[in-house]
């Protein structure tokens, strides 16, 4: 069932933790209040205070309009004013305060053509996506106002919207996406109506920007229960409007059960484990195509590349193994091979025989000191060139596979494979 607003809050006494974040916030409250404001915290601080979760900041919530806002405090910053936003600095730390407001039309889907302020608390709430989002607090009195029934949905692990599901993601078609992440995030259920509703619109998540997707998705992919979301993701029949191109979802979810039971948060290789199924090429662009940093894209490219080198680990020379064992990604590539291997995707033998040598072979014995270098060469009377790239790789070689140890060695072995060309 949708929630409408209670007329009388449920009230709980919640003491927040004594941090600094909270300390300012409380401060900028009371600084409103005694200018004869309503002010409170609001949003998803106290959801995760709530729930005991660490909040990682806090957005405060009132009456007083933004130009007063800014008369109050000397350094602010207009981050959103013309929808009653303005950032308060306090003790370098940043402060969304924000003008109780009801929204008017909303005409593309994503934001309101006009906003109204308000004097009512209630005005504020009413136009927010979920219930627990819903939840204010009031310092002064250390209780937890609630007027849209967010804490009976903690207590219930539910996901529900203030209000018709249907009005609530026609007005932003992106609260679907954040309804689904909330869900996967903090492992509730989706309230049915709102389940259903996502279900009936889902191909509007369309009109959204792949910008604003991709926050939401990059969020669901960094969480601790990425495979609940992206079951939650084709539950809701939103999967195949946001990836379109993935081959399946039951095996992504298996590997990515393996990777939550790691207890890591690593994107890139999350993504890499959800896009293994489509290769490296079509995970690059479909991970292009969610507009990713550039680094995620190498990133994920480099992954599903390189655990196929791994696949063929045994095969490779000494030389080739030291080499492949030091890149940058060695830890992720192994990581994703060892969940591979248990969809038999890659060889236990090959994980193991990987895992044995980075225990056997130290950073000096992947990358020693260079016998030979370019300025080497110019001295012993070699000519710049192509050549040289070439000479030196090969000497690299031999010193991985021990075969040369001394820069006497090392003459030696230039002049038997590489004699100069007044030698010849």
């Amino acid at each position: 069932m949708s929630a409408p607003l209670y007329d009388t809050p449920v009230r709980q006494r919640l003491a927040l933790p004594q941090t600094e974040l909270f300390q300012c916030a409380a401060d900028i409250v009371e600084v409103l209040r005694r200018e004869g404001y309503d002010a409170f915290l609001v949003g998803g601080s106290i959801r995760d205070s709530v729930m005991g979760k660490t909040a990682k900041d806090c957005d405060i919530t009132t009456n007083a309009r933004p130009e007063h806002v800014q008369a109050l405090f000397p350094r602010t910053v207009p981050v959103g004013i013309e929808f009653g936003t303005v950032m308060v600095l306090q003790n370098d730390l940043p402060f969304e305060v924000t003008t109780f407001r009801a929204d008017g039309r909303y005409e593309d889907g994503r934001r309101p053509e006009s906003v109204s302020f308000s004097e009512h608390v209630t005005d504020d709430l009413e136009r927010r996506d979920l219930t627990i989002n819903g939840l204010i607090y009031a310092p002064e009195s250390e209780e937890v106002l609630d007027y849209t029934g967010g804490l009976a949905d903690i207590e219930r692990r539910v996901i529900r919207t203030i209000g018709s599901p249907l009005a609530r993601f026609g007005e932003d078609r992106l609260r679907m996406l954040r309804a689904v992440r909330f869900a996967a995030r903090l492992n509730f259920q989706l309230d049915s109506d709102t389940f259903e509703a996502i279900r009936s619109v889902a191909p509007n998540i369309q009109e959204v920007s792949i910008e604003r997707i991709q926050q939401e998705f990059q969020k669901m992919v960094q969480g601790a229960h990425p495979a609940r979301g992206l079951q939650l993701l084709h539950e809701t029949r939103l999967l195949p409007e946001i990836l379109p191109e993935l081959p399946g979802h039951e095996a992504a979810i298996h590997r990515l059960l393996h990777y939550e039971a790691l207890e890591v948060t690593n994107e890139t290789l999350a993504l890499a484990l959800l896009l293994v199924d489509a290769g490296a090429s079509q995970a690059e662009h479909m991970v292009r195509r969610l507009r990713f940093p550039n680094e995620t894209i190498t990133q994920v490219g480099t992954l599903l590349k390189q655990y196929l080198t791994l696949k063929q680990y045994m095969e490779l020379p000494m030389a080739a193994r030291k080499r492949f064992l030091r890149q940058p990604l060695m830890s992720d590539i192994l990581t994703l091979s060892t969940i591979l291997q248990y969809h038999d995707r890659v060889p236990c033998e090959a994980v193991r025989a990987v895992q044995a040598d980075l225990s056997q072979w130290d950073q000096a014995a992947l990358s020693p000191t260079r016998l030979l270098d370019g300025n080497q060469l110019k001295q012993w009377g070699y000519r710049p060139g192509p050549q040289f790239k070439e000479i030196l790789d090969a000497a690299e070689d031999e010193q991985l596979e021990g075969r040369l140890c001394t820069s006497d060695e090392v003459q030696h072995w230039l002049a038997s494979h590489y004699p100069k060309e007044n030698d010849t």
